[in-house]
């Protein structure tokens, strides 16, 4: 009997050892369970709250559609010669004509008026061409008045351009910056540049940091076309040699990028002939080459800048963006923009607007370690 008692204690004992074994386990489980909610409640808080952040901060830096503005340069007094003859008159880097600074007069007038809300009304486009319903929006419409107003200027570095952006905008408190890539598609003797240190001393307020960036002193590497692999030797198919082609363009326009460059350190930022001695490169080379034979930018070339332009104000802040330019390059530009759009051949002193979606703002969601110190 004392034996079987014995018996039945050892067992009620191991029963009360599971027993207590089984609550602890059940007791973390549910600490774990209960804590894993916990985290999950956390952790979606925290993503929600970065997502909110992530909203507002793209609403601070411009994350809707942001709207720009294409002006054509006044008059020129290549446009003038041009206009009576047909024949270029070798007019390097051409200044506004007497016209022109009286369009460019009256374009401030528009501005100013829009800048203090009066009614401006002009029964003369100013040669602005172009239909106008008084909206003052939508992609590639003319018009007369600016609603917003632009928060910075870009200008092309050809004087025509400099003369309109500082005259237009005069004493309106808007800076205007010097954007190398605005300048025109070079066709004719007015789109041969002036040095940079000249510009700079006619147009004391314009920033032209954006022409100092490769100064004397600036080492600048050109790639060379040997250094370059890719697949072309053992091509077979169409669409191989499609992808050879288009590394091709690819390969020589950084060329010409990284050789217009090195020609900045000499203040030449517009297109040279690119079979010229790049060795004696000088403005009055370049205009010595074109009055004696001639050259003319590719088109291709062209294109590609207006594909710049159109990446850089889309990385600006500014909500709205006035660029003061030329027709072709213009035109490049509005099918950029809008490809499905009509061209876009603006007069002098012409004005359209489009709505341009900037780059997206990247989410990243918080980390373990940034949730952690949230």
């Amino acid at each position: 009997g004392d034996l079987g008692a014995g018996a039945m204690d050892s067992a009620g004992a191991d029963t009360d050892s599971v027993s207590s074994g089984s609550l602890a386990t059940t007791a973390a489980r549910v600490v774990v369970v209960v804590a894993g909610a916990c985290a999950v409640v956390g952790g979606g808080y925290l993503a929600h709250r970065a997502w909110n952040n992530h909203r507002r901060r793209v609403a601070e830096e411009g994350g809707g559609r942001k709207v720009v503005y294409l002006i054509r340069h006044g008059q020129s007094t290549f446009n003038a010669a041009y206009e009576q003859t047909g024949v270029d008159p070798m007019l390097f880097d051409a200044p506004l004509s007497a016209l022109g600074v009286r369009q460019v007069a009256e374009l401030g007038r528009s501005l100013r008026a829009s800048a203090d809300g009066s009614v401006y009304n002009d029964d003369d486009d100013g040669g602005r061409g172009g239909d106008d319903d008084g909206s003052g929006g939508g992609n590639g419409r003319a018009h007369d008045r600016f609603n917003p107003m632009p928060r910075v200027v870009l200008t092309s570095p050809l004087t025509r351009a400099l003369q309109t952006a500082t005259g237009a905008f005069e004493g309106l408190g808007i800076k205007v910056e010097v954007l190398p890539d605005l300048r025109e598609r070079l066709t004719e003797s007015c789109d041969v540049g002036r040095p940079t240190d000249e510009l700079r001393h006619d147009f004391p307020d314009v920033d032209f940091s954006a022409l100092l960036v490769h100064s004397r002193g600036t080492p600048a590497s050109t790639p060379t076309r040997e250094g370059r692999s890719g697949p072309a030797a053992d091509t077979a198919g169409a669409s191989r040699i499609r992808t050879v082609d288009v590394e091709g363009a690819a390969a020589a326009d950084e060329l010409e990028r990284e050789a217009e460059r090195a020609r900045m350190r000499d203040g030449i930022w517009w297109y040279v002939d690119p079979d010229a001695d790049q060795c004696e490169m000088t403005p009055e080379a370049c205009r010595r080459d074109f009055a004696t034979y001639g050259y003319v930018e590719p088109e291709h070339a062209a294109k590609a800048r207006a594909a710049r332009v159109l990446r850089a104000i889309r990385r600006r802040p500014e909500r709205c963006v006035a660029l003061v330019g030329h027709a072709d390059l213009f035109n490049l530009l509005a099918a950029r923009i809008d490809p499905r759009g009509e061209e876009l051949w603006l007069e002098n002193c012409g004005v359209a607007s489009y709505a341009v979606a900037p780059l997206a703002v990247p989410f990243r969601s918080p980390s373990a370690k940034g949730s952690a110190a949230a």
